[in-house]
């Protein structure tokens, strides 16, 4: 869409009513100019200087077909001589931002980001791809946002784990499983263009075979004296591969002065997962330092 060589005279219009501009009117529109690549300017200037409906100002240009539009007034100004926002016969300088539905601002420079952004798509890409017996986009799609924001915790624990050991391989795939996460929240919200699922995706994330869940009591944290424990209920595959988990039992927790009945699991793959990792996932909580007894638990 381009720039209507009607805009500024709509924009009057809305302001004089389609008269001349006079004192008893809203204002006028003195100018509209591009002044990036894509991205244009209105002058606006307000005859009453009580006037402060920039909601109302925004929707002239919403309805127009700007997008991304943003107002700003003139507080102070050596050129104009504007001193607290009111100009030299008491009025008002307005300015309106705003890119046209369809035009991309930055299409002059497509190469900009390319050196890393393209690589990292490509990591995304790969992720998607590896995990795509758990539903695509139609499995996404069937999250609520709070379980969509937890996934993504999830994520960042193991993106954390893998920067505090220097993982390389591991830091590369969970940034791509975290930035793959944050894209599917966003779709998930439905601030996206991408089009709806087909009924072939659908039918696919149908027969997905999801991971079995259980129900597990854990230290609540590293000094529960006892007392504080959390039950949950949390896919049952390990965090490091992915993997089934072993069948939870009955243990006790000792976290150097008192006991606690919790479950505990020894994971076939042989990855040892802690209390406080599982407790990251579940609440997005930094690890922070692991006990002793901790340690020994799953």
């Amino acid at each position: 869409m381009k720039l209507s060589n009607n805009m500024l005279n709509n924009i009057n219009g809305l302001m004089t009513g389609g008269g001349c501009p006079t004192s008893d009117h809203l204002g006028e529109c003195a100018v509209i100019f591009e002044g990036s690549p894509g991205r244009y300017q209105a002058m606006l200037y307000i005859f009453d200087g009580a006037f402060n409906n920039s909601t109302q100002v925004a929707d002239w240009f919403h309805d127009l077909g700007a997008v991304d539009v943003s107002v700003s007034q003139t507080l102070h100004s050596d050129v104009n001589g504007d001193r607290n926002g009111k100009t030299v016969d008491g009025g008002q300088e307005w300015t309106v931002g705003f890119t046209l539905k369809g035009e991309n601002p930055h299409a002059d420079e497509p190469e900009k980001y390319a050196e890393v952004l393209l690589p990292f798509l490509k990591l995304m890409e790969t992720e998607l791809h590896a995990n795509a017996g758990k539903g695509d986009r139609p499995g996404w799609l069937a999250m609520d946002r709070k379980t969509a924001l937890l996934e993504i915790f999830y994520h960042l624990s193991k993106l954390q784990k893998a920067l505090k050991v220097g993982n390389n391989d591991g830091i590369r795939e969970h940034a791509a499983d975290t930035a793959n996460m944050c894209m599917m929240l966003v779709d998930i919200c439905g601030l996206l263009t991408a089009s709806d699922p087909t009924a072939a995706e659908q039918q696919q994330a149908g027969e997905a075979i999801l991971p079995e869940e259980r129900t597990v009591n854990i230290p609540g944290c590293d000094q529960h004296e006892g007392l504080y424990s959390l039950r949950v209920t949390m896919p049952w595959v390990c965090m490091h591969c992915g993997k089934p988990r072993g069948e939870p039992y009955d243990n006790i927790s000792y976290d150097g002065s008192r006991r606690l009945k919790v479950h505990r699991w020894n994971n076939p793959c042989g990855h040892l997962e802690t209390y406080a990792e599982v407790r990251a996932t579940l609440t997005g909580l930094p690890l922070g330092r692991p006990s002793e007894a901790e340690e020994a638990q799953p």
